[in-house]
């Protein structure tokens, strides 16, 4: 049996969603918790392969469940006596055999958020980057900059470790900026992103704002600041692309 699990989590203390051999991962929590769960290895897979830091309120995962106890309705509960408070699982629902959550995802929405008052808020600063300078930003030029990426272009330049095969269109569907109250927030939607693409737009769009010449980006945004917010998906079973 196929299950969707929907997930939030705080990426501060993680190196990324995905297992890797230098730190402990958001996927090796999860499949830890399955394992005592079902009392043997149970791999995962995620909608999207969230970088070291980065913070996830709508992350989307499958697993193959090796047998129908517990009932899908118990999942949650259990699951999460098993993870630690800054990882949660919110949602359970059998899906059909073929739903794969990364392949079968047609969009992801990401916000990014800049804390611009001048002294810190201990309370805040694992979730945004603290950066007084952008008060003095020109939403309305950072705005003008962006409209330029929506649809369908080639977004090598905003990427890194890009591998030599490595498809780098990507059809950027929503890009919104906008000032509410101590900060500047970006969302952005596309079809999905490369390595670290939206902290690198974020920078761009930054540098930009504050009346600089800018060709490419300069740096990437501290990853504090990002949050996978949505994986959009069709309806069931959604069309896989090949």
């Amino acid at each position: 049996m196929r299950v969707r699990l929907d997930i939030s989590y705080v990426g501060t203390r993680y190196v990324g969603w995905q297992l890797q051999p230098n730190g402990l991962s958001i996927q090796e929590v999860l499949e830890r918790a399955l394992e005592k769960l079902y009392g043997q290895p149970v791999p995962i897979v995620g909608a999207g392969r969230t970088d070291a830091g980065v913070h996830a309120r709508g992350q989307t995962a499958h697993f193959d469940a090796p047998r129908a106890n517990p009932p899908i309705p118990e999942l949650c509960r259990i699951l999460n006596r098993f993870l630690p408070v800054d990882i949660s699982v919110n949602r359970a629902r059998a899906v059909p055999p073929a739903f794969h959550a990364r392949k079968d995802a047609i969009s992801r929405t990401y916000l990014y958020r800049i804390f611009v008052r001048p002294l810190p808020d201990p309370f805040r600063a694992p979730y945004v980057w603290h950066y007084p300078p952008a008060a003095a930003v020109s939403i309305a030029r950072m705005r003008q900059a962006a409209r330029r990426w929506i649809g369908t272009h080639d977004f090598a330049a905003f990427g890194i470790r890009l591998a030599e095969d490595e498809r780098t269109k990507r059809e950027m569907k929503r890009v919104e900026i906008r000032r509410i109250g101590d900060e500047i927030q970006f969302i952005f939607t596309a079809d999905s992103f490369l390595h670290r693409m939206v902290r690198r737009m974020v920078a761009y769009l930054v540098e930009t704002g504050m009346g600089k010449r800018v060709t490419r980006p300069p740096y990437a945004a501290p990853a504090s600041g990002l949050c996978l917010v949505k994986v959009g998906y069709g309806r069931y079973p959604a069309a896989r692309r090949r």
